[in-house]
């Protein structure tokens, strides 16, 4: 889970490791330099059970309770306002390939720290089935997660929004086209964003149509295939490398950059390839 927001993609983001929880803060300097603060919890997550995860701030510092209990707290980090603006993404980092998967059966956000009472309190009678009128006027957001259909998961906050399912699994901000000398983390774009039609048959025309597309977007950035050093191919099935391999060979004859082909990936209906590049831009 993470907030979003263009300048500052990740300044606070929560991510399931194995069994642990890892809570990251990122806080940026005056000079641009980031500073992370982390904290690591063991034996968080357990195969087949729910987990009931509560994280509280406040001028004290950060605590972590798990089924309504402390597990966790650090003294002198405390959580700004500002960590919680932005966009509110699920499932995936907002600008990289990173999918988590997992159950989501409630989500809440308060403007003020809870107590320890509150918070066990909360664990007792569920949300939002369980909120008191107090709680609901400080809440920001409570989503229930009730739905079990639609791309709308409901906000129980009057005029507040609601979480939006994408059609297809997609990274929300994949920058396009950097240097790769000002790359953090592997950054990659999406053709089908970007350019419409119809989409061919079979893994070979549909590399030949994804590179096609490709060479136009290179070549309005200034860019060229000669320019690309890293591509990542992913593909439906580990059984269409050979196919796609034999186009993609066409389109990079002068030499081939570094490749991540990726196989087993789940594609909206008719699609068995999709390509992303990172190319120089000259300035």
């Amino acid at each position: 889970m993470t907030f979003y927001l263009a300048d500052h993609p990740q300044a606070l983001e929560l991510r399931q490791w194995g069994h642990q929880l890892l809570i990251f803060r990122r806080v940026r300097g005056s000079h641009g330099h980031v500073t992370t603060l982390e904290m690591d919890l063991d034996h968080v997550f357990q195969r087949g059970k729910s987990v009931w995860l509560t994280i509280t701030s406040g001028p004290r510092g950060t605590s972590v309770y798990l089924n309504g209990e402390l597990v966790q707290s650090a003294g002198g980090s405390h959580l700004p306002e500002n960590a919680f603006a932005g966009e509110l993404v699920l499932g995936s980092s907002p600008i990289t390939y990173d999918p988590w998967s997992g159950d989501v059966s409630a989500l809440a956000l308060y403007r003020s720290e809870l107590s320890a009472g509150r918070v066990r309190q909360h664990y007792q009678t569920g949300i939002p089935t369980g909120l008191s009128l107090e709680d609901l006027q400080n809440a920001v957001a409570v989503y229930g997660f009730a739905e079990h259909d639609g791309p709308t998961i409901h906000n129980e906050v009057a005029d507040a929004p609601s979480l939006t399912i994408p059609g297809h699994f997609q990274v929300p901000h994949k920058p396009l086209l950097l240097v790769p000398w000002k790359e953090i983390d592997p950054l990659w774009t999406y053709i089908d964003d970007i350019v419409a039609g119809t989409i061919a048959a079979g893994v070979g025309p549909q590399t030949r149509q994804a590179l096609t597309n490709l060479a136009a977007v290179l070549a309005a950035a200034g860019s060229s295939f000669d320019l690309v050093v890293r591509a990542s191919v992913f593909l439906r099935d580990a059984s269409m490398f050979s196919e796609m391999d034999a186009v993609f060979s066409e389109f990079f004859s002068a030499g081939r950059p570094a490749r991540t082909t990726v196989p087993g990936l789940q594609f909206k209906e008719g699609t068995d390839v999709e390509i992303d590049l990172v190319a120089v831009v000259p300035d």
